[in-house]
Order: C-alpha cells, then sequence, then structure tokens
C-alpha cells in the first residue's frame, strides 16, 4: 500500500521574538519572567493541522529562538493529535553572520515514516557546519547521550586538526565562524578514505572509545559536511533532513538565498549542486532542494560564477575551496537542474508569483494585483533505483496557502483564516493599518498638488506647441509633460486605492465581530504584515 506525503516550504518572514513572542512586563527585584508564544504559533499549527502537512520547512527564524519555537510548535501540533503519529522536530545551528538566523523542520512521524538515523552527514545537518547534530547517527549508536560529551567530540575533532573556526576575508580584515567547519587542509584524504585518528596526548581525548567502522563513519561524515561556502561569512548554508517513507530514502534540503539585492546568491545556487550528500549516486535516493532562491523572473538567465575544490598547494591532503581561474559561469540553476545534481525543472507551474506585493489594493482587486515575484521553488530528483523510488504527485506542486485561503470565496478556509486574524489584532495590527493609513493621506495631498502642477506644465506645453507645430523642442516637451502627467495620475490612482484599501481593513478591524479578512485587499494587508510576504508552497511525494 503507498503512503502520500505533503511537503511545505515556507518562508516566515523575520520569525523572531517580536512576531513570535509575548514578553511579560518585568518586576523590579524579580526575575526577568520567560517568554510565552504569540498567536502565530496557533496560526501555523493550524495550517499544519488543516492542510494535512507532513512534513513543514520553516525558513528565516531570527532572534535564536528557534529551539524554543519548536518546543511550542510541538507542544500545539500534538495536542489533541492523532493517534499513531507525533509531530518531531529540529532545529538548524544559527548561522554566522548578519541576522545569524535558523532553519526549523517539522515532521509528522508514523511508524513508516521518521528521521534516517544511519544517513550522511545525519539524520539533520547544516551544510559545511560540524554540530552535534551532524553527528547524531553516530552518538546513537555509540551511546553518547550527554550533552557535555558531545561537545568534547567536536573540541577533540578540533583539537587533532579536523576542525576548525573558518576564516572569512570580509573587507579589510578577517572573520572567524563561531561554529566549526571541516578544516580543508585534511578534507581530501578523507574523502580518499584515510580513517579518522585521535591522538592520545591531545585533550580532550573522545568521550569513547570509537570501534574501526565507526572511526570510519566519521571520516564519511566529514567528508560530506564538505568544505563548501555559500558565499561571505554572513551567507546561509542549506539545512538538510534525511527522512525514509516506507523505507524509502528521502533528503530535503532547505534553503534561504542571499536578499534579492546580493549578487552572490546566484553563485551560492550553483554551489548547491556541488553538495556530496545531494548528488544521485552518493547513495542512490529521493532528493529535493526546496527553499526562497530570491531570483526574480527576469533573472532567471543570469550566469553565475562557478568555484571548485583546487588541490592545495604542497598539501596532497587538502583542498581550497574558491572561484575556478580563470573564470568560468554557468547559468544560475544549472548544476541543480541538469549535472551533478539531475534534479530537472523547478517543480511549481510558470509563473507562479509566491512573494507578495507591497502595495495596498481593494477587495476588488485581481489576485495578479497582488503578486510580487517567483522566488521559491522546489527541484525534485527520484531515485534511480525503482525500489526506493517516491514520485511526486502529478500537479501537486503549488501555492498551498495563496490569499484565497483567507477571505470567503473560493478556497476559502475559515479556520485558518480565523487564527490569522486573531494574530494580526493582537500583532498590532490597527496600529500598523492607522499608521499606513496616515502616511498614504499624506502621500495623497503631495502627489495631488503634483498631479495639478503637471495638468498646467501639459496644457502649457500642448498650448506652445499648437502655435508652432513643427517645432520639435516644443514637440518634445509636449510629449515628456504628458508622460509625467501619466505618471502623476497613476500613482494618484494607486494611493487613491490604498487609502479606499486601508480604510476598509480600519473598519474591519474596529468591528469586532469580524473575525476573518473580507476580501483580497485586507487578506493582503493582514497576511503580509502578520506572517510574511511569501507565501507556502507544497508538493506531494508518493511511496
Amino acid at each position: 500500500m503507498s503512503t502520500t506525503i505533503t511537503v511545505l516550504s515556507w518562508n516566515v518572514e523575520s520569525f523572531g521574538a517580536a512576531k513570535a513572542a509575548i514578553l511579560s512586563p518585568k518586576v523590579k527585584g524579580q526575575a526577568t519572567p520567560p517568554l510565552s508564544k504569540s498567536q502565530i504559533v496557533d496560526f501555523i499549527a493550524a495550517v499544519a493541522k488543516g492542510l494535512n502537512l507532513d512534513v513543514m520547512g520553516i525558513m528565516e527564524v531570527k532572534s535564536g529562538i528557534g529551539q524554543l519555537l519548536n518546543n511550542w510548535l510541538l507542544s500545539a501540533l500534538n495536542n489533541n493529535g492523532t493517534a499513531g503519529t507525533t509531530w518531531k522536530g529540529a532545529v538548524s545551528s544559527r548561522q554566522d553572520g548578519g541576522t545569524q538566523e535558523e532553519y526549523i523542520y517539522l515532521w509528522k512521524s508514523t511508524a513508516t515514516f521518521d528521521l534516517d538515523m544511519t544517513a550522511l552527514p545525519g539524520p539533520t545537518s547544516l551544510l559545511n557546519v560540524a554540530d552535534e547534530q551532524a553527528f547524531a547517527g553516530l552518538f546513537q549508536a555509540a551511546n553518547v547521550t550527554a550533552a557535555t560529551d558531545q561537545s568534547d567530540f567536536l573540541l577533540s575533532l578540533t583539537a587533532n586538526g579536523y576542525l576548525i573556526k573558518g576564516i572569512w576575508r570580509e573587507r579589510s580584515s578577517n572573520k572567524r565562524t563561531k561554529t566549526f567547519r571541516v578544516n580543508p587542509d585534511i578534507w581530501q584524504s578523507l574523502k580518499n578514505g584515510t580513517p579518522v585518528k585521535f591522538d592520545a596526548t591531545k585533550n580532550p581525548p573522545p568521550p569513547v572509545t570509537f570501534t574501526a567502522q565507526q572511526l570510519t563513519q566519521i571520516g564519511s561524515i566529514l567528508t560530506q559536511l564538505d568544505v563548501l561556502r555559500f558565499v561571505t561569512y554572513g551567507d546561509r548554508s542549506p539545512y538538510l533532513i534525511n527522512l525514509k517513507l516506507d523505507t524509502k530514502p528521502l533528503t530535503l534540503a532547505l534553503y534561504h538565498a542571499p536578499g534579492p539585492q546580493d549578487i552572490t546568491r546566484f553563485e551560492a545556487i550553483n554551489i548547491i549542486g556541488m553538495s556530496l550528500p545531494l548528488a544521485p549516486a552518493n547513495p542512490d535516493k529521493n532528493m529535493m532542494v526546496m527553499g526562497d532562491f530570491n531570483v526574480a523572473s527576469n533573472q532567471t538567465f543570469t550566469m553565475a560564477r562557478l568555484y571548485q575544490r583546487a588541490p592545495a598547494t604542497g598539501n596532497p591532503n587538502g583542498v581550497v575551496f574558491g572561484p575556478i581561474t580563470p573564470q568560468k559561469t554557468e547559468l544560475i540553476f544549472n548544476p541543480i537542474i541538469l549535472s551533478p545534481l539531475s534534479a530537472g525543472f523547478a517543480r511549481l507551474p510558470y509563473p507562479s508569483y509566491t512573494s507578495l506585493s507591497s502595495r495596498f489594493v481593494t477587495n476588488t482587486a485581481k489576485p495578479q494585483d497582488t503578486q510580487g515575484n517567483i522566488y521559491d521553488n522546489f527541484y525534485y530528483r527520484t531515485s534511480g533505483t525503482s525500489a526506493n523510488q517516491l514520485s511526486m504527485v502529478a500537479n501537486s506542486p503549488k501555492i498551498t496557502l495563496p490569499l484565497e485561503a483567507f477571505y470567503p470565496g473560493t478556497g476559502f478556509n475559515a479556520t485558518i483564516a480565523t487564527a490569522l486574524m486573531v494574530f494580526f489584532r493582537a500583532f498590532g495590527g490597527l496600529a500598523h493599518v492607522q499608521k499606513a493609513l496616515a502616511t498614504a493621506n499624506k502621500a495623497q495631498a503631495k502627489i495631488a498638488a503634483a498631479v495639478k502642477r503637471g495638468t498646467n506644465t501639459s496644457k502649457t506645453a500642448a498650448a506652445n506647441l499648437s502655435k508652432d507645430p513643427s517645432n520639435t523642442t516644443l514637440q518634445k516637451r509636449a510629449k515628456n509633460a504628458a508622460a509625467q502627467l501619466a505618471t502623476y495620475n497613476a500613482r494618484l490612482a494607486s494611493t487613491t486605492d490604498a487609502i479606499s484599501s486601508l480604510t476598509a481593513t480600519q473598519t474591519l478591524l474596529t468591528n469586532g465581530f469580524n473575525v476573518t479578512p473580507a476580501g483580497i485587499g485586507d487578506a493582503l494587508t493582514i497576511y503580509r504584515h502578520a506572517i510574511s510576504d511569501h507565501l507556502a508552497i507544497s508538493l506531494q511525494l508518493q511511496s
């Protein structure tokens, strides 16, 4: 009997303490009270249950609250859960630099669907970050359970030269990572099969005496963690999870690329193609790269610089990771779509606008008026071994939670929409709308004045031209004046629509009887402020 699972990828924008937690007032002389969950936790749980999800990958977790947020979500998901299933979760290490984001995976564990503890580099792992998660399978097999012992294991690897704090050159100074990275000076020897050895004179010693097989396993884990960089100090690595569905292996890689203005994102996306754990024959398995790639529809033919693991000069055991010289480029996504990963084209129907417009629109607007860009997607490769294959369900890749889900009509989900409105009210929704409305009113007054000036200028230019129709200078002035006036009028119309939209949303919020958005304009304003400027995407896999 086959099993079908639904996998969701979701960039929950700026998912930090300000959004996810409630801080109780501090009382003088007393300890700082603990954080408590905000209503967004209940909203996400309502989405997971209402859409019958099996795996969720959440991006852009900030403030270092990943584990706390994970615990809150699991509590909500497992409350009155389905018999025989237990939601589990994993949180990545905090990324170095920038906002130090975390990823979260949540999955519905059953007798036939759970983590693969024997997979490489580990059941969960942040690429090129050597943390306890990457060695979880080893720790389980070797009975290394204490957190202090696991920490000492990483320190022992460091003392023996296998791990380092990575060095990045940023502007005029060097920066060291807070997380451990695989030492590139010994990576090639590990890839060649040289077993790991612990020097008895180095402190701290490993927490247990590992068997020869386990020492080989450690070397394999370090090899698979790799020496890749994505690309600068503050850029994020993909987060991997290895699962088994009906004994069939599935690897997911969740990735939040550098921002839309950062040119390194093109290089970073292609570097994913070099990842050993995602390669087709390492071992043969089902594999999916998913997330927010921040590549706009007009950038899909961008060429990106290629990188390599070059032999280290004078050191046959090491490699140097960096750009290929002389420079080589390749079309972005090609190393994922074609060789080495061979995942095929993006799975969402083209174009699927997964990000939202920053405009305010009325409740009578069309869905395309809310669209931003095509940033999020899936890339999926089925195992080449028939006994291991998980097939993608036809027509299943989609924007799984469009704005239409939040207001009455086609696709409406009352439970999820109500949960959204509850959080929006609690998250200062009314104040946000009032502030935006005040800004729009000021803008309208300025643009109206510009329209008045532009009208006069255009009339004057047209009158002058009528006196000397063949004068090319006057023709140009009249044309420019008319174009400028058209621009002003378009801005005025857009601002007027924004005021109409915000006024309607303000009325909705001040009426306590309204428990869901009334239309697409309300849904856009409410979802974008409370949750994200990205929509969640999903697809289904079948054993």
